[in-house]
């Protein structure tokens, strides 16, 4: 009667392995480098505002800190938004040359439909050209998803944030803060299927998840007071 007993503890241990094991395996499938989300817990340390287009296409503006996130207008459909200045934002979908778009005033809610050129293969409005930041520094990405800060002053790489990212999925440079204090990324998550935005102090001390865009990466466009917008955009805005 022993036997029987010892066989079938035998088969309880081996079902309790593979369980911890399944268990193991899933939680690893599930891993998420994103870093902590700034909406639900705001960051007032971060300055500035944020326009970005919503996985919903809706066009989006929220505090850099994470607050105050609402919905400026929802056009059915959008490729692309950007921001002019402190009160004007552009926003429309690629096309030949000449496809329209619409300015929008963000004080008074007045759009004005007007032509430009946001052909996808030769200008993306909103994207970042300028690597630099206004402290002469610049982003570099490794393709283990380190990212570093560096200088032509001072080439020694300082990393900023270790990001523990699965294998050929590292985050992209999207732009500086205006004020150079801040890195904004973006990132896509195949856990949920989101292309997030994430911002990272220059010192990486801090580091938050700030939303998430749509799939082209939203063109996030930031905007301090007194130091203007990064990116800067070619747009040129039809006159009030």
């Amino acid at each position: 009667m022993k036997h029987p007993r010892i066989l079938v503890a035998g088969v309880f241990a081996g079902l309790a392995v593979m369980a911890l094991l399944a268990v193991v395996i899933f939680q690893f499938g599930r891993h998420d480098p994103s870093p902590p989300s700034l909406q639900a817990n705001p960051n007032t340390a971060i300055p500035g505002e944020v326009v970005y287009l919503a996985t919903n296409n809706c066009v989006v503006r929220i505090d850099a800190s994470g607050a105050n996130r609402r919905e400026v207008v929802c056009p059915g459909r959008a490729d692309f938004v950007t921001r002019l200045d402190e009160r004007t934002i552009v926003y429309g979908i690629y096309g030949p040359p000449g496809s329209p778009a619409t300015q929008r005033d963000l004080v008074t809610g007045q759009e004005t439909v007007y032509s430009t050129a946001p052909s996808p293969d030769k200008f993306i409005p909103g994207v970042a050209t300028e690597q630099r930041s206004v402290l002469d520094e610049f982003i570099t990405v490794d393709p283990d998803g380190s990212v570093y800060r560096s200088s032509s002053s001072d080439p020694r790489r300082s990393l900023i944030f270790d990001c523990d990212c699965p294998q050929h999925q590292v985050p992209e440079f999207a732009t500086w803060s205006p004020d150079g204090a801040w890195v904004m990324l973006t990132y896509w998550n195949n856990r949920s299927g989101d292309r997030e935005i994430w911002i990272v102090a220059r010192d990486g001390s801090v580091k938050g998840t700030l939303a998430t865009a749509s799939g082209a990466g939203g063109n996030p466009s930031w905007f301090i007071s007194g130091k203007g917008v990064l990116p800067k955009s070619t747009l040129t805005p039809v006159a009030k």
